[in-house]
């Protein structure tokens, strides 16, 4: 529960940007799309801070580190309350990227240590439930008291729960030792098994595409579907109810229909997010979408992390320091591609480029899995996941 409150607090500090783009941009004088950089940037520091962190610090006592990095996540949030210039900005939220590697990867091993193999998989969905929760209030909420108060409110409120998940790791997270050093060559092999390769490749794909369109959902709300003020956090919050409801039925499917999950989830989320972006203006329609759209990708944490533990046990830190980085390079690309796309051909660019990368993800994986069935099977085959 302690690394859950943490994951919560991470998500919700980590797109905060997001509720609030428009706003932020207009006091710090810089365009929506450049705006766009505060999703990015701890993007770019993520895709840094897992692998060293898993190297680096790989005999550490697991409980120290996770009290580190919510550290970091704090003083980052504190930071970008305070500022006065857009250049600080982006330098707290580069020191909440840092904090953000290290956490998806040490933060998730530890969740499937603290509980027997069988529940390896419901326990990655409780820590990944954080994410959705934080989806569900954090985005929401954050968009309501920055309309209402200004986002510098918004940004003190979490930081103020930063602080909380802080004390909550402190009095509850147990010791947890290291139990072998892993070393740089361990991060890529992974690499060696077709499903590890598969996995990664969805990944760059899936959050490519989900941070291409999602990083702009508040200006297209506004702007395309004529949303305003609370209506902006009330259906945020209609997405993230949706995304908790597909991280828990991903959660339980993931034992046995782990390839069926991982394929709905990025097939829904190409669908739903080309659907929306045809959308007009608001309607019953529309707000389906939204919520189908959410829970589509409310399945992804939860479907990609299992997938890389299966894809190499004996190495799982090292399996998910290279998927968390991939997947925090491949956001930032996102967010800095919607962000060029906005600025020069519009919102519904980046919409239509995110859904068709996302169902590019789906043949992909598709085509990897045939070509595995039809040559010889791999390490991975006989596993119940496929």
């Amino acid at each position: 529960m302690a690394l859950a409150v943490g994951s919560f607090v991470l998500v919700t500090s980590e797109f905060m940007p997001i509720g609030l783009l428009s706003s932020m941009a207009s006091v710090f004088s810089v365009p929506e799309g450049r705006a766009g950089l505060l999703v990015t940037v701890p993007g770019l520091a993520a895709a840094a801070g897992a692998p060293l962190t898993a190297v680096a610090l790989s005999r550490l006592d697991r409980r120290r580190i996770m009290l580190g990095l919510t550290t970091a996540i704090l003083t980052s949030n504190a930071l970008v309350t305070m500022t006065s210039t857009f250049e600080v900005a982006l330098a707290g939220r580069v020191l909440l990227g840092l904090g953000s590697g290290g956490f998806w990867v040490v933060g998730i091993s530890a969740a499937a240590r603290l509980v027997p193999a069988r529940s390896a998989s419901h326990a990655v969905a409780v820590v990944s439930g954080g994410i959705a929760i934080g989806t569900v209030l954090g985005l929401p909420l954050g968009a309501t008291v920055g309309h209402v108060l200004g986002w510098r409110a918004a940004f003190g409120s979490i930081t103020a729960l930063a602080a909380g998940a802080l004390l909550v790791q402190l009095l509850t997270l147990p010791a947890m030792p290291s139990v072998r050093r892993l070393r740089a060559r361990d991060l890529l092999a992974v690499t060696r098994t077709r499903r590890g390769r598969a996995g990664l490749i969805a990944a760059i794909l899936i959050h490519s595409a989900q941070f291409t369109a999602y990083t702009f959902v508040t200006p297209y709300l506004e702007q395309r579907l004529g949303v305003s003020g609370a209506t902006v956090g009330t259906l945020l919050l209609l997405y993230g109810i949706a995304g908790l409801a597909g991280n828990f039925a991903a959660g339980a499917a993931a034992r046995r229909f782990l390839t069926a999950a991982l394929l709905v989830s990025s097939a829904g989320l190409g669908l739903t997010v080309l659907a929306l972006g045809a959308a007009a203006h608001l309607s019953v329609l529309a707000i389906v979408l939204l919520a189908l759209w959410g829970a589509s990708w409310g399945m992804v944490p939860v479907t990609m992390q299992t997938w890389m533990m299966r894809a190499e046990p004996g190495h799982a830190e090292g399996a998910l320091s290279l998927f968390v980085a991939i997947a925090q390079l491949s956001l930032a690309v996102g967010a800095a591609a919607g962000g060029v796309l906005v600025d020069h051909l519009g919102l519904l660019s980046a919409f239509r480029t995110g859904g068709i990368l996302s169902l590019t993800a789906t043949l992909a994986t598709i085509a990897v899995l045939t070509v595995r069935r039809r040559g010889r099977p791999s390490r991975c085959a006989s596993m119940p996941a496929s």
